[in-house]
């Protein structure tokens, strides 16, 4: 399979890391995706502050996964090759891989897939299996996950990102795929002012050790 993320790296460098600690303490010197939502205060897990002081005095979690995690990392591999199965496209398995961008050098981020279309040209996949909450009850892909995937546009400079979710209904167990498609020409200006947001916390807050205010979430 081809080496689609270096092939198309003309955005980013690539750090490759040989585990799963290293590639989690490599992961602390920059706002990877997943740190896009918390920047925003947006983010179901994670407060900006909480954020911040995890990117001051980084502590690495070696506590075994959840179950809920084992299971998204377990059923990864069998998504991403069902989704180059069923859209023809080739696929490769970021994992490990730390993508760094060269015109903003504190984002990154780590690809659960990295396609090539049948054009010729690439673009992010990205993978979810998760229970159902009422964040997807209106169909529309929750905000802390769209921009995850305008932070990994930012940082690729690619065309787009196709998020897959494998979502578990909790009435009968039954399982329901979702699939969102979002494009960096679209979304433009969004990226840019997601990018500014992140640069203000990382110079401003993460550099200086100066927290920031927390953001409350909308009621």
């Amino acid at each position: 399979m081809s080496d689609i993320i270096r092939k198309f790296s003309a955005n980013y460098l690539v750090t490759e890391y040989d585990n799963r600690s290293d590639w989690l303490k490599g992961r602390h010197n920059y706002l990877g995706a997943s740190d896009a939502a918390s920047v925003l205060g947006i983010s179901p897990w994670m407060t900006n502050v909480q954020l911040y002081e995890n990117k001051v005095n980084p502590v690495v979690d070696e506590n075994p996964p959840t179950d809920q995690m084992l299971r998204g990392i377990k059923s990864e591999s069998h998504i991403r090759e069902l989704y180059s199965i069923e859209s023809g496209d080739d696929v490769e398995d970021g994992t490990g891989k730390v993508l760094v961008s060269l015109e903003h050098p504190f984002m990154s981020c780590t690809l659960d897939g990295a396609c090539v279309d049948k054009n010729g040209k690439p673009y992010v996949l990205e993978i979810k299996s998760v229970n159902y909450s009422r964040n997807w009850a209106n169909k529309n892909l929750p905000d802390h996950y769209f921009v995850q995937c305008l932070h990994q546009l930012a940082v690729t400079g690619w065309d787009k990102a196709v998020l897959v979710a494998r979502i578990i209904m909790p009435a009968d167990g039954d399982v329901v795929t979702r699939k969102f498609e979002i494009l960096y020409k679209e979304n433009i200006g969004l990226i840019e002012a997601l990018v500014e947001k992140e640069r203000i916390f990382w110079h401003e807050n993460v550099m200086k050790k100066i927290p920031p205010n927390r953001i409350m979430p909308t009621i």
